[in-house]
């Protein structure tokens, strides 16, 4: 059996046994399930299931805009939900509120005239 140092870490063996050539980890150092290579006294990279530092910073983009989506789908559901029953309130109440009194404090002036030229016909013309 024949090995050469490739990489990192990796080495390159030689088996009859396994009939060709493959890389594997070489003598002290391991590989993380994201292909690094380890060595004890260098710190180890990110690798969180299997993903590198990409994949992770990939994986939580993702998620956010998820969770965006389905925040503004709830928003605009409410809004369209809310505005439905609040018009359907505003019309049965409508003709109800019309004679509502705006300023409970308003009391009408004794002074008040009558306009000769004012008849209650000029207002269906």
């Amino acid at each position: 059996m024949s090995s050469n140092i490739f990489g990192d870490c990796y080495e390159a063996k030689c088996s009859v046994a396994k009939s060709g050539c493959f890389l594997a980890a070489a003598e002290g150092y391991s590989v993380d399930p994201c292909g690094n290579c380890l060595v004890d006294d260098q710190p180890k990279p990110v690798c969180f299931i299997g993903l590198n530092t990409a994949g992770v910073v990939g994986l939580s983009v993702g998620v956010m805009a998820a969770i965006i989506v389905v925040v503004v789908v709830v928003v605009l559901a409410s809004l369209a939900v809310g505005g439905g029953v609040g018009y359907k309130y505003y019309m049965s109440t409508r003709g109800s509120m019309g004679s509502a009194q705006t300023n409970p404090t308003y009391e009408e002036s004794r002074h008040q005239g009558v306009n000769p030229l004012y008849t209650e016909e000029d207002d269906l013309a």
